[in-house]
């Protein structure tokens, strides 16, 4: 598993950036140094490699390579009755992590709550959109439901993922924001582990893969332009403006959770 990195050399004449496309070869070798920590899920450390020669740069005196440990996020993380004992613990394994900033609980907070799924899910996408997190964490009894209410939210991407390689591609090729998990279908360490693993990948927008989820973007918004329009000729009022009709559908969310 490859956390992200960024790779500088330096020499006496200052530091610049490798780009990672052109040079693999200096990825590759950052990332077999090995992330100082504890246990095989470290929080990866800045390091200082020094007397690293590169061959394709020409500097006065043999670089040094800096590998950054990827900057905190802020999750917010919520779950229904099913889920809630998974997000509590998911929820301490997050507020201990350096590698994240910030949690936010939008819920349940007992396993005696019958909120409904979609409430919770829905909630914390709205931080997600809000700007208050960068991703969100949800659990319910299978990870479905959540997920299925997490994408009925415009602008939201979210996945259900039990295994480590899906939930890398879904930051990787995806760019999700919303990982679910289900607390009856997978045990509480594997939870944890793919969280942890989750938290260490970072969605690069000038992959391959950034294309695909462009064209997801563009679909959504084409949909809801097309949903508009035939509202307004079927006499139904409707905001026919793509931006604004988002808006709306945000404060409907806002509403119906009783924000406003």
């Amino acid at each position: 598993m490859t956390p992200a990195i960024r790779i500088f050399a330096t020499n006496r004449f200052g530091a610049s950036e490798i780009p990672p496309k052109t040079h693999v070869a200096s990825l590759e070798l950052a990332a077999s140094i090995p992330w100082k920590g504890e246990e095989d899920h470290a929080v990866p450390k800045v390091h200082l490699v020094s007397e690293v020669r590169l061959g394709f740069l020409a500097t006065a005196q043999p670089p040094t390579i800096i590998v950054m440990a990827p900057q905190p996020l802020r999750i917010a993380i919520g779950c229904d009755e099913a889920g809630h004992s998974y997000k509590e613990t998911l929820k301490a394994d997050l507020e201990s992590s350096s590698l994240v900033s910030s949690v936010i609980d939008v819920g349940v907070d007992e396993n005696t709550d019958k909120t409904a799924y979609p409430h919770l899910a829905v909630a914390a996408c709205q931080k997600v959109l809000d700007g208050e997190a960068d991703r969100a964490l949800l659990v319910c009894g299978t990870g479905l439901g959540v997920a299925i209410s997490a994408n009925k939210v415009p602008g939201i991407r979210a996945v259900t993922a039990h295994d480590s390689f899906s939930v890398e591609r879904a930051i990787m090729s995806n760019d999700a924001q919303v990982l679910c998990m289900g607390q009856r279908v997978i045990g509480v360490e594997l939870a944890r582990r793919l969280a942890k693993e989750w938290l260490e990948y970072r969605f690069d927008p000038q992959s391959a893969s950034a294309d695909k989820v462009k064209a997801i973007n563009q679909y959504e918004k084409d949909l809801y332009a097309k949903e508009h329009a035939a509202n307004r000729i079927t006499g139904v009022d409707a905001v026919v403006d793509v931006g604004d009709a988002v808006d709306k559908e945000h404060q409907h969310v806002r509403e119906a959770l009783g924000k406003d």
